[in-house]
């Protein structure tokens, strides 16, 4: 990717302007009842060798589900992964091993794929049909889960840049801490099994501490060359725990 993608962000709490709506509105952050439907993440580690045949298999399954559900309901990012001395994966980016080793401690192998997290883990696929069963399965669990975490975004370009600007609000009555808000860039390269191809991954921003109805701001910066594919998206989402204990507990897409 020409140019090196930064990541510059800025913290600022802020107090919620919801104007008049009422309390009892499950959008506003003030309500201590407030929640949102939960966006689900699926991580996909996958790679175009010809030897690693069940990654199709995986990305299919992920396709089918993603049909019946929609692109609203669930977000999929696609790492491939570099094999080095044995395959050339032109889509490959180093940062896609450091996110595969945060999510999978131990029993590495592709096909991988995380709903939401370590916990939603299934690896392996010796069909598409046996692969969607799994990934359904674990979709529908997830989708039961309240979200309790709102993220927003406006994005404006330049000749040189492209400037994310992101809002994450805690819902609920309960404070959340020890919080990451991460993002991917992700392209849609027009062609089947590769639709939502991860090509950066940037380096996670802490919230230790967010209050039941605090919004935080936050800045992703990246060069305008990275997004001149035509079709890119930024999913964000926020990460609770850390280790086999950690669970993305809401994520949003951004069209570049």
């Amino acid at each position: 990717m020409p140019g090196p993608v930064r990541l510059a962000v800025v913290l600022l709490a802020l107090a919620c302007q919801c104007g008049d709506l009422p309390r009892d509105n499950p959008l506003d952050p003030k309500n201590p009842r407030s929640q949102r439907e939960r966006v689900i993440l699926a991580e996909a580690f996958v790679s175009d060798d010809p030897a690693a045949a069940y990654c199709g298999y995986a990305l299919d399954a992920l396709a089918q589900l993603e049909a019946e559900v929609g692109s609203a309901h669930l977000l999929i990012a696609e790492y491939h992964l570099p094999n080095p001395g044995k395959w050339v994966d032109p889509h490959a980016v180093p940062e896609a091993r450091l996110r595969y080793e945060e999510l999978a401690q131990t029993g590495l192998g592709i096909p991988d794929v995380f709903f939401d997290g370590p916990a939603g883990r299934v690896q392996g696929a010796y069909s598409a049909a046996t692969a969607y069963d799994r990934y359904r399965r674990l979709y529908d669990a997830h989708r039961t889960s309240a979200g309790l975490f709102t993220i927003e975004g406006e994005v404006a370009r330049t000749n040189a840049e492209v400037k994310v600007q992101v809002s994450l609000a805690r819902l609920g009555s309960q404070p959340a801490r020890a919080l990451l808000l991460r993002a991917v860039l992700v392209r849609d390269l027009g062609m089947d099994r590769h639709h939502h191809v991860v090509k950066a991954v940037f380096s996670g921003q802490r919230v230790e501490d967010l209050q039941a109805g605090e919004v935080v701001q936050s800045t992703f910066l990246l060069p305008a060359s990275a997004v001149s594919g035509g079709d890119e998206s930024l999913i964000v989402f926020v990460e609770s725990g850390e280790g086999a204990n950690r669970v993305v507990e809401q994520a949003a897409s951004l069209r570049l």
